[in-house]
């Protein structure tokens, strides 16, 4: 059984390989924008070279790109959970279309897969990093409780230094510092420096810390009680966070103010049609019911109207799916755009006409 199953599954890997790879550079590059995705397809290549194997034998060059991912904030065990569990849906549909009973060759996967991490988690810790921190490879990665993230904040107020916020209002990010005035038990006192913020916070119940010099991991806490006279929220329930992808915007996002369709075609054949989640001038997100043979990293073309009060715009452009999300009854499909200049201003002037309408949003909350 294992020998047939390998076979099986190898000759399905000489069709899947290329999606496999493909799936695996996107999560990578969507979660650290700054990455090559040539490596991560590199790293890709050889954990296809290595899923099998009794022994993982990387390149020096492959080591390499793995530590600059690991120090970047890429988790390489969540980013392989994804993949693998994209591998198992595929396998599973490869299975059905030749009538194959899949439990048996289903578990041998699983198996050949757990085993592959834990080859692969010492591998790491051996030869390239043996402080896991950022590298967690066990089921519950989403985030992890931290006993220590209040010593932390104590550090940062005895050294006089802030923190910097992060908070989503409509899609559009609001960044700012935060002093910390005051640490009682484990709820922080913090004077907010960005008035959007302490609002958006407010509405949110919630607050975002990024990483930086002091702080090296993302960290969510609840809202305890805010004052917007003093400027200042009590924080509390303090965890760490394996990611946080919207820290990795480059460009303002926002959400529409009225219902846009949207087309996604890769081909005059397949086609989705479905409603527009977000917007910036480099990337988008599409909500639909369909789902098609779409999978990350496919090549598309988009199109949509942009409405205004007097005049309605048609875009088309060129993207990239980087990610497909499932809900209970709907798929949310993060993609790359590449606008051309005259595109790029259309939609500019409709992403700073939201932003300002969003800011307003804000400060008519405190005056209700």
């Amino acid at each position: 059984m294992k020998k047939r199953f390998r076979e099986d599954f190898e000759n399905f890997l000489l069709d899947f390989h290329i999606k496999f790879i493909e799936f695996f550079s996107s999560q990578c590059v969507h979660r650290d924008l700054s990455l090559d995705k040539k490596e991560a397809k590199m790293v890709a290549g050889e954990i296809l070279d290595n899923i099998f194997s009794d022994k993982i034998i990387l390149s020096g060059q492959i080591d390499n790109i793995i530590l600059k991912m690991k120090k970047d904030g890429v988790h390489l065990g969540y980013v392989l959970n994804r993949v693998f569990l994209y591998t198992f849906e595929n396998y599973l549909l490869h299975l059905k279309k030749r009538d194959v009973s899949s439990l048996d060759y289903i578990e041998k996967l699983i198996q050949a897969f757990g085993r592959f991490l834990q080859l692969f988690e010492d591998y790491i810790r051996k030869n390239i990093d043996n402080n896991d921190t950022l590298i967690n490879f066990k089921s519950n990665n989403s985030l992890s409780k931290a006993g220590n993230i209040v010593d932390i904040i104590h550090l940062v107020k005895s050294n006089n230094r802030h923190v910097k916020f992060m908070n989503l209002y409509q899609g559009y990010m609001i960044l700012g510092e935060g002093e910390v005035v005051d640490i009682n038990n484990n709820q922080v006192l913090f004077k907010v420096e960005n008035e959007l913020q302490e609002i958006a916070m407010n509405l949110e119940g919630k607050a975002y810390i990024l990483k930086d010099d002091n702080i090296h991991r993302y960290i969510r806490a609840d809202i305890v009680h805010s004052d917007f006279t003093n400027h200042t929220v009590v924080l509390e329930n303090f965890v760490y966070l394996v990611n946080l992808p919207a820290s990795k915007r480059k460009k303002t996002r926002v959400y529409p103010d009225i219902l846009v369709h949207v087309k996604l075609k890769s081909d005059e054949h397949t086609q989705i049609v479905g409603n527009l989640y977000d917007l910036s001038i480099c990337g988008m997100g599409v909500v639909s019911k369909d789902n098609m043979d779409f999978y990350s990293g496919a090549k598309i073309i988009i199109e949509f109207e942009l409405i205004y009060p007097d005049k309605k715009l048609r875009i088309e452009t060129t993207g990239e799916i980087i990610e497909i999300k499932q809900h209970a009854d709907s798929f949310r499909y993060c993609i790359n755009i590449s606008p051309d200049s005259q595109t790029q201003e259309i939609m500019n002037d409709y992403i700073q006409k939201r932003k300002k309408e969003i800011e307003q949003e804000l400060r008519d909350e405190v005056c209700m």
